[in-house]
């Protein structure tokens, strides 16, 4: 199952995959994952209300660019039970200590970006120092 605003039926050569409205998308699917570039339209595109609208107890990925997601709003989510896990590798700013502190939150630094030029400018983060106050940090989803 997928959203994409842009793309028809006829263009899917993979009988798997069906398109559905964003709507039925964030209210079925245990995993939400972010696959688009960085636009005037996408910034933010993953606030408040879009993070209510996602299945009680999924999780949220996203690998794509930082700054797609209110890192405030999938905090709070995660503090109050509606998301179980979110998996990061890009953030809006760096460090990423919201997320990173709770205990269903996962920051990658880049590592699981693919393309070179993503990896260009990457720092690399500490491991024992990536949760913002000396614990180490969890390297999978619970």
């Amino acid at each position: 199952m997928a959203y994409d605003p842009y793309i028809s039926e006829d263009q899917i050569d993979d009988p798997r995959l069906y398109l559905v409205g964003l709507p039925e998308l964030l209210s079925r699917s245990d995993f939400v994952t972010l696959h688009v570039p960085p636009t005037a339209e996408t910034r933010g595109m993953v606030d408040a209300e879009f993070i209510a609208r996602i299945k009680p107890g999924a999780k949220l990925i996203n690998t794509a660019f930082g700054g797609l997601i209110d890192e405030s709003a999938a905090a709070a989510a995660l503090k109050n039970g509606h998301l179980s896990g979110v998996a990061l590798d890009v953030y809006a700013e760096e460090p990423p200590y919201r997320l990173a502190a709770h205990r269903a939150g996962i920051g990658a630094a880049y590592a699981a970006c693919r393309r070179e030029y993503d990896r260009s400018d990457a720092g690399l983060v500490d491991p024992d120092r990536a949760s913002g106050d000396g614990r180490a940090a969890r390297q999978r989803l619970p």
